[in-house]
């Protein structure tokens, strides 16, 4: 058994490094990295800013110079050897607290390991297996790990962890607002009612994002907005920008539906089909209010035909999906026994 587990690790390590390793070279490194590394990006961009600021301090290591240098992969670009190790990291970390989350709402080894791996997959159709032009954005992966974190955190009521970890994570995206609202709705079902704790809980949550936000405004009030729509609405100087009308009118397009269908590794009809087999109250309203939540919000603020940015919500539903099959699984075994 122990045997087993370390294989089982190492196997996943490889899996990760694997990713990593073709992540960044597979797509493209913008041009404008060093600006955003400087401190010198657009709005709203450079407000995800801790990736960028773990970057400006990982340049200064010369293990980070060397290894540019001596290993082909990364073309003597050390800002590509930051973003492998950003990338590598962060999807292992993802992977590990996914497993964590499945073996406590399971119990189950193999099924953790079947939802680990399912996250890796559909990881990989939302930030590479995609025809539309891809960038390397080095938030999007650290994304994805402070989700699955966060979600393990509030399933295991680890609540000074999902502070620290929620706190970290709105310095590298916005998007971590999400997590609020699932944070209520599991606090909500354990106790059955709304409580001044719950209260307590969403507003600690909610002033903790807008501090540090304002906090993040005030320090590149003078950097340049992003101009890549000029009807686009930018709004508080560049906190975010209104893009329902470009989403609109991409989506009319029929070109772009098929990229749409492929969020989650195609899994969504799955999803919504098995909805009802999602046996854990908290996974299953959870995810549905987050799934329906991001998607108007991306609609209005996000560009979304860019598949990656459902990425975060990989975190969740891999779980999801994970518990649609272990109970049609078991439900099936069941009958073959009674026969």
């Amino acid at each position: 058994m122990r045997s087993s587990k370390i294989f089982w690790n190492l196997w996943i390590v490889a899996a990760c490094f694997h990713f990593a390793m073709a992540y960044i070279s597979n797509v493209l490194l913008p041009p404008n990295t060093l600006l955003f590394v400087n401190g010198q990006g657009s709005l709203p961009f450079q407000f995800r800013a801790l990736c960028f600021w773990i970057i400006r301090g990982m340049l200064h290591s010369s293990v980070i110079q060397h290894a540019a240098v001596r290993f082909a992969p990364f073309h003597k670009d050390p800002y590509l050897c930051c973003i492998f190790l950003l990338a590598f990291v962060s999807l292992l970390l993802a992977v590990l607290f996914t497993r964590a989350s499945i073996k406590l709402l399971t119990g189950s080894e193999l099924w953790s390991l079947v939802g680990s791996f399912l996250l890796l997959v559909m990881t990989s159709f939302s930030l590479m297996l995609n025809f539309e032009h891809q960038w390397i954005t080095p938030y999007d992966l650290p994304s994805l790990f402070f989700f699955s974190a966060c979600i393990y955190a509030v399933l295991a009521r680890k609540f000074p962890l999902y502070y620290l970890l929620f706190s970290l994570a709105v310095f590298n995206r916005e998007t971590c607002i999400f997590l609020i609202p699932f944070f209520a709705i599991c606090l909500w079902l354990e106790n059955k009612n709304i409580s001044w704790k719950l209260g307590a809980h969403v507003a600690a949550q909610a002033s903790i994002w807008l501090a540090i936000k304002l906090w993040l405004l005030h320090l590149y009030a003078n950097n340049p907005l992003y101009t890549n729509d000029p009807k686009a609405i930018h709004g508080v100087k560049g906190l975010f920008d209104l893009q329902v009308f470009y989403n609109l009118a991409e989506l009319l397009k029929p070109w772009q539906w098929t990229p749409i269908t492929s969020v989650f590794g195609f899994l969504l009809p799955v999803y919504i089909l098995g909805f009802r087999y999602i046996r854990d109250q908290r996974v299953a309203l959870g995810s549905a209010v987050m799934l329906v939540l991001w998607a108007c919000g991306m609609l209005f603020v996000g560009f979304f035909i860019e598949i990656r940015i459902f990425n975060e919500l990989n975190s969740i539903m891999a779980i999801a999906i994970t518990l649609i099959a272990c109970h049609l699984t078991q439900f099936d075994l069941g009958n073959q026994k009674q026969a």
